[in-house]
């Protein structure tokens, strides 16, 4: 599963976490990619504070948590991963902050990857969120002046060279990119991953994002993978009147990956 989880809830932030475990809780993945996972927001309390580890503690699995995107004071947002208790973090957790950085980007973006030990086999996975300006438009969150660069496509082409490379095993790449497919966001990742909605296995059109405003839906969050085969994808929660706990809703795929294809 990748979700976008918004910082807990839009009216006051961090009240829907429960909810969101719900919804983690309901489906039961064995890895969730998270993106909008804060640390420290004002007025949080105690476990709370730490979404990812909260979260985590909800559902009954581990995280691993990388808080890039600094906002006032001590609050920060990032991206996590969790996964399921009896699987393994294989070595160490890379953190990789994108190109270009805070002052071009609206806010810094990164990328957490690992290789994960689910019984004798490894896959590695990793969660990103790219920014969202189009060329010569502003910032409206922290002034950034606007630049002739479309950012998320200059963040997609250092996350292929850096983050993805060339995979040779089993690889997955989830998030929000904030582009759509056809874009040149879009064409840069699936140069050299696959995009699990373009196999038989999906169901529905995978929209993801727009619900929540009546406006069009969007489709801009994605499951890439490489070296594994797709049986099942889908978006659930996809009624106009579902009550749901992020401007987002999850993807979640399953897969089958081969022992050769093992990390």
């Amino acid at each position: 599963m990748t979700f976008n989880i918004q910082y807990g809830g839009e009216d006051k932030e961090g009240e829907n976490l429960g909810k969101i475990a719900g919804v983690i809780n309901h489906y039961k993945p064995s890895v969730v990619l998270l993106n909008e996972v804060d640390r420290n927001l004002p007025d949080c309390k105690g476990g709370e504070c730490n979404q990812a580890v909260y979260l985590a503690k909800l559902v009954g699995m581990k995280a691993s948590y990388f808080p890039i995107e600094h906002k006032e004071g001590k609050h920060w947002r990032g991206n996590a991963i969790l996964i399921r208790k009896n699987y393994d973090w294989v070595g160490k957790v890379s953190k990789t902050r994108l190109q270009p950085r805070e002052g071009v980007s609206c806010y810094e973006r990164g990328a957490i990857r690992a290789k994960i030990g689910i019984g004798s086999k490894r896959i590695v996975v990793a969660s990103t969120h790219l920014d969202f300006r189009e060329p010569r438009q502003k910032c409206p969150y922290n002034g950034a002046a606007p630049t002739i660069l479309d950012v998320p496509y200059e963040q997609a082409r250092f996350l292929r060279k850096n983050v993805i490379r060339r995979p040779s095993c089993a690889t997955f790449l989830a998030g929000d990119m904030n582009r759509v497919p056809g874009s040149k966001t879009y064409n840069v990742l699936t140069s050299r991953l696959n995009d699990v909605w373009k196999t038989k296995a999906a169901q529905g059109n995978g929209s993801t994002n727009g619900f929540e405003s009546g406006g069009k839906k969007k489709r801009i969050d994605y499951i890439f993978f490489k070296h594994a085969r797709a049986v099942y994808a889908d978006v659930p929660g996809t009624e106009p009147d579902d009550d749901f706990p992020s401007d987002h809703k999850p993807v979640m795929a399953t897969f089958k990956v081969s022992a050769g294809k093992s990390c």
